[in-house]
C-alpha cells in the first residue's frame, strides 16, 4: 500500500493519508472503519512500511473472510515503539488464526523484533495487537 498525491494537493500528514485510505476502504467494501488513533508523522523507516503492509493484509483478510460489519483500528507511536491493534466483529474460524499470522509474519514484523497477539472468538470477532519497536540508531562515528 502506498499514499499518492491527488490533484497537485500540498502534502498531508501520515494520520490524514491513513484515514483517507481507510475512509476510500470503507465506501468500497462496506464495511466500517471506525479510526481510534493514527500518529501525526509518519513512522520511522521500515517501521511504517511494515506497518502499512500489515494494515493493507488485515484489512484484506477482514474483507475475504471474516464476514464483518465493522473494523476499528488504533495505530499509535512514543519514541521507541509504534502499536497497532485492528479489531473486527467478524465470525472467525479458528484456523483462520492461523493464516492471520502467517501473512503478518510475512509482512516483516519478526525481521523488526516485533510481537503479534490474535485473539479470536468464534462469533464475536477477532483482535490482532502488534508491537514494533523502532531500529536502533546507528552509532555515531566519532
Amino acid at each position: 500500500m502506498s499514499f499518492r498525491l491527488i490533484h497537485g494537493e500540498k502534502p498531508r500528514g501520515f494520520a490524514e493519508e491513513l484515514e483517507d485510505y481507510f475512509s476510500l476502504w470503507s465506501q468500497r467494501t462496506g464495511i466500517t472503519v471506525e479510526v481510534w488513533a493514527t500518529p501525526q508523522r509518519a513512522l520511522p523507516n521500515g517501521v511504517g512500511e511494515v506497518v502499512l503492509t500489515m494494515i493493507h493484509e488485515a484489512l484484506d483478510h477482514v474483507e475475504n473472510h471474516s464476514g464483518a460489519s465493522t473494523v476499528s483500528i488504533a495505530l499509535t507511536a512514543n519514541q521507541r515503539a509504534a502499536y497497532l491493534t485492528i479489531s473486527d466483529d467478524g465470525d472467525q474460524e479458528p484456523a483462520q488464526k492461523d493464516m492471520i499470522a502467517d501473512t503478518v509474519t510475512m509482512a516483516g514484523l519478526s525481521e523488526l523484533g516485533g510481537t503479534l497477539t490474535i485473539n479470536s472468538v468464534p462469533q464475536a470477532g477477532t483482535t490482532l495487537s502488534v508491537s514494533l519497536p523502532y531500529p536502533a540508531a546507528p552509532p555515531c562515528a566519532s
